[in-house]
């Protein structure tokens, strides 16, 4: 999942995945150089389910390079 300055949407779109039958045996989120809060909430989850693994762009990258990267790593 790419994320950026969503940091209102990211425990409703989270916990729609957390919440499914079947669990993911990892969930990788790229945060693509948010400036609101998104990375504290992204942290209280990782911090809560060791399933996560948070990746931030130094730079905003834009969306092409954030979905091709999570892609990558998936």
């Amino acid at each position: 999942m790419t994320n950026y300055n969503h940091s209102r949407f990211l425990k409703y779109s989270v916990n729609a995945v957390l919440e499914q039958s079947y669990q993911p045996m990892e969930f990788i989120i790229l945060d693509n150089c948010s400036t609101d809060n998104s990375m504290d909430v992204l942290t209280e989850f990782a911090y809560n389910y060791p399933i996560f693994k948070i990746v931030s762009n130094k730079n905003n990258r834009g969306v092409d390079y954030s979905v091709n990267c999570s892609l990558k790593m998936s």
